[in-house]
């Protein structure tokens, strides 16, 4: 990698320090996180279903409300993951503009390709190696 290239990469990274909305972005994605484990995690909503099946026979209102509770958190969550998607790439197109001032154009498109390329490798030695371990293990 080459002295601009690498700058603008730290130029990308010290881009996220400058935006106000980091502190609100933070919020967002745990908001979105929490909504997504309660609503995806299936194993655990019907164990604590069949908990309720078992202690009596007004269990019925139960899962009565649970479905309707899950159905109003589906739809806040496609709510929270369209601003929390939007927000995100908001923030990556305000630190690729501040890298590209920085340090130049040609050098940012350059980096990205590179860390592309580098990420693509990264992940196909580690596919590699987990399924070598997976056959020795096997």
């Amino acid at each position: 990698m080459s002295e601009s290239e690498l700058k603008a990469i730290l130029a990308h990274e010290f881009g996220h320090f400058t935006q106000r909305s980091l502190n609100v972005y933070s919020y967002v994605y745990i908001e979105n996180l929490v909504i997504y484990k309660m609503l995806i995690d299936e194993e655990y909503y019907q164990t604590l279903l069949h908990k309720f099946t078992v202690v009596g026979r007004f269990s019925w209102i139960v899962i009565y409300y649970s479905r309707v509770i899950r159905w109003i958190l589906r739809k806040a969550y496609d709510v929270v993951s369209k601003s929390y998607m939007a927000l995100s790439r908001e923030m990556e197109f305000h630190a690729d503009e501040i890298s590209a001032r920085v340090s130049g154009s040609i050098p940012a498109v350059t980096a990205l390709l590179r860390t592309g390329l580098a990420w693509d490798s990264f992940n196909y030695v580690w596919q590699f190696i987990i399924i070598t371990f997976q056959k020795i293990l096997g």
